[in-house]
């Protein structure tokens, strides 16, 4: 996959921060509690993980490693991913800033609160181009250490220029790691895993960074033909070690569907013990499966102690796309395109057959898929949610039902997307009702207003004026409002 990733600049976790977890044999060195954040291209979605409710979306996802041989309990690592677009950015010297919180807690099947962790991180970009590379998404993690049980998870982020917050709730499951025998740590799916082994610095301070592999955190587990490889990071522990023996063990990769049809095995590996314990950092092909959940699982088995280990987790391969398109969903790609297409490409669109119009559609959405190669695309899904709220919201007055994206509100909403703050004027015996629709931060412009009145007095509004680049202006437009008491909405 294309990893296209940059780490921008951020803050650590300002909660104390215990010392490193370590162990007689340690095959990590991580700075327990500690955050750090990056970036990745990446789609949507959600398979075995929880996708958060609130003001925005966000994905978690845990996975348990041992702490140490002489101790039950579990490092339990949260995961999270969350797009950057979400965050609210202001500006701060001479650049851009999104304060962002994080915070896990954890209570026990009764209820009782167990611990918890958060902390704020700063992601900063240079201008807001930036942030107009909606395909960066943003990844972070929090570590606690739990004894043997089950537990309730809440993950919560909160935007703290805007208030803003979401929050996902799910069970976990910490095993005990102390028995001597052969045992594998949780599955953690990746979205890519990168070689850090030789920098000292993302060893020490980077919490995805483990046993020198940078892990990016897959807390969706979605794959399909675009994205035909599942990667996966896994510990395996006690193995038995003695460098003047033959030093290797067995390690079976299958899918198992989740129904009646036959698991699918890439047959044992053998491979050399780097010590007691092992990192098992690769990937498998799911390319050619139907659409469906499966569970990846991992067999390990080592005859040096004559000792089998084993763990899976689900995932979901999702389903190609399908060409849907009727003769009237032509008609109506030309409606939906129209706001966002340069005009060459609609002269194109028009041109073109029944066949050739299918063909464009495609083409269209994918030469603005913000993540080529997952799942979704964001550009695409944000435009048609766009245009089914418009159509709910505005069409009003005389107009038909469906029909609320040719009003001026609908088209600003369709292009711009929500304002940031709405002004709204009553009617009043001398003037209309009004609204300014205020954006605080279009790519290259900074903040904008559109000034909306209903002339005609059923409830449809049209633009008179914006200071929007492009925009039907009027320099007396501050005259067309009579100054006076008006409602706030964000």
């Amino acid at each position: 996959m294309n990893t296209n990733c940059s780490i921008p600049t951020t803050g650590l976790s300002d909660s104390p921060r215990p010392g490193r977890r370590e162990s007689r044999a340690p095959i990590h060195t991580r700075l327990g509690f500690a955050l750090t954040l990056a970036v990745l291209a990446l789609g949507a979605g959600r398979a075995a993980a929880v996708e958060a409710t609130g003001d925005f979306r966000f994905w978690s996802d845990y996975a348990v490693f041992r702490l140490d041989p002489d101790t039950s309990a579990g490092y339990v690592e949260f995961y999270y991913e969350m797009k950057r677009i979400d965050f609210a950015f202001r500006p701060v010297d001479d650049r851009l800033r999104a304060d962002v919180y994080t915070w896990v807690h954890v209570r026990d099947e009764a209820g009782n609160a167990i611990d918890s962790m958060g902390g704020a991180f700063v992601s900063v970009v240079a201008d807001s181009t930036e942030l107009a590379d909606s395909n960066f998404t943003m990844f972070f993690a929090r570590a606690l250490i739990l004894p043997p049980g089950r537990y309730h998870t809440r993950a919560v982020v909160i935007d703290l220029s805007n208030k803003k917050s979401a929050e996902a709730f799910y069970p976990i499951t910490v095993r005990d790691f102390s028995a001597d025998g052969l045992v594998l740590s949780d599955i953690e799916f990746a979205y890519d895993i990168l070689d850090r082994s030789g920098d000292t610095m993302a060893i020490r301070n980077d919490v995805l960074v483990k046993s020198g592999q940078k892990v990016f955190p897959d807390c969706r587990g979605l794959v399909n033909n675009a994205r035909p490889r599942l990667m996966f990071y896994s510990e395996l522990y006690n193995l038995g070690f003695d460098p003047t023996q033959d030093n290797s063990y067995q390690m079976e990769l299958s899918i198992v569907p989740h129904d009646s049809v036959p698991a699918r095995s890439f047959g044992p590996q053998v491979l050399t013990k780097p010590g007691v314990d092992a990192v098992l950092a690769t990937g498998v092909s799911v390319r050619d499966l139907a659409p469906g959940t499966y569970d990846l699982k991992i067999d390990v088995t080592d005859p040096a102690r004559g000792q089998t280990a084993t763990v899976s987790k689900p995932f979901v391969v999702l389903a190609a796309p399908v060409d849907s398109l009727t003769e009237e969903e032509e008609a109506r790609i030309r409606d939906i395109i129209f706001f966002i297409a340069r005009p060459e490409e609609m002269a194109t669109f028009d041109r073109l057959n029944a066949v050739g119009k299918r063909t464009f559609w495609h083409q269209f959405w994918a030469g603005r898929d913000p993540t080529p190669g997952t799942p979704e695309n964001e550009a695409k899904t944000e435009h048609l949610r766009r245009m089914n709220f418009a159509n709910e919201k505005f069409s009003i007055g005389t107009r038909e039902r469906g029909t609320g994206w040719q009003t001026d509100m609908g088209r600003v909403y369709i292009v711009y997307g929500e304002p940031n703050l709405i002004e709204r004027y009553p009617f009043t015996p001398e003037r209309p009702p009004a609204q300014i629709w205020y954006y605080d931060h279009l790519i290259g412009q900074g903040q904008v207003l559109f000034l909306f009145i209903d002339e005609s007095g059923y409830g449809e509004y049209n633009l008179v004026h914006s200071s929007a680049r492009g925009e039907r202006r009027d320099p007396s437009w501050e005259r067309q409002i009579q100054q006076g008491a008006f409602e706030r909405t964000q």
